[in-house]
């Protein structure tokens, strides 16, 4: 649809979006438990995605999300509960969602499965499998990268090649202090901010000459006669339940 829209055609736009009405509802039908709001056998995979690709209708978005929040805790105790596929998907939908803690959390535990327990088995790189029987070495797990420089730098591209993006930085519970940097077409985009203890974080961005930032926050200034900008997010800038995501 957004390609037809792009090209400028309407009626390609319309009929694409007929297809997809139809097959979210035909979704719906198959796969959703609207007792346990819930889709398929209610795995992390199964939530997010229909969640990140929209088939959940707006009025269940709150109600699936915090299933999915709550069952990550009761049936997977709190640890990543999918593969090198079901991770870029989860952690896309935590980006956009500003479900910070969520991932935090879940990237902090030290045991079975999880990166933290990769390390502490010896791992130097990212295994095939969270128990390591076949390939030591498969960056097709790198998925979770995206999320540290798009939910904890904030910096995410609002137009092609980057000439326009967001700032937007994510301050997960138990953080104090992020620095992030992200090579572009223009240049390196920096972005650090420091918690105050005075219920919000202090941060510096900096972007190539070229590039258009559109900085969430407060007090947002820019340094004269340069691309470095201050300000302060005020403390919880996240969601880090799902009230807010209707």
């Amino acid at each position: 649809m957004q390609i037809a829209a792009h090209l400028g055609y309407p009626d390609h736009v319309k009929e694409y979006g007929h297809r997809r009405d139809s097959l979210s509802s035909r979704i719906n039908e198959a796969f959703y438990d609207s007792t346990g709001h819930i889709y398929g056998r209610g795995t992390q995979l199964d939530m997010a995605y229909p969640l990140l690709t929209g088939v959940v209708a707006p009025e269940n978005v709150a109600s699936v999300s915090a299933a999915l929040l709550e069952r990550t805790e009761t049936e997977y105790g709190g640890h990543i509960a999918a593969g090198l596929t079901g991770i870029p998907i989860i952690s896309e939908w935590a980006t956009i969602s500003h479900n910070a803690d969520f991932i935090y959390r879940m990237l902090k535990k030290e045991d079975y499965p999880g990166y933290l327990y990769m390390l502490r088995s010896g791992g130097t790189s990212t295994w095939e499998d969270w128990d390591a029987p076949r390939s030591y070495l498969h960056n097709c797990f790198n998925g979770m990268d995206s999320w540290f420089f798009q939910a904890l730098g904030g910096i995410i591209p609002l137009s092609p090649g980057y000439e326009n993006i967001l700032i937007d930085p994510q301050i997960p519970e138990g953080l104090d202090r992020v620095k992030v940097t992200r090579e572009i077409p223009q240049g390196t985009v920096t972005v650090e901010w420091n918690r105050t203890g005075r219920g919000y974080a202090d941060f510096t961005v900096t972007v190539p000459a070229n590039v258009s930032p559109f900085i969430k926050g407060s007090d947002v200034r820019r340094k004269r006669n340069s691309n470095t900008y201050t300000g302060r997010i005020e403390l919880p800038s996240q969601v880090s339940s799902t009230e807010d995501l209707r």
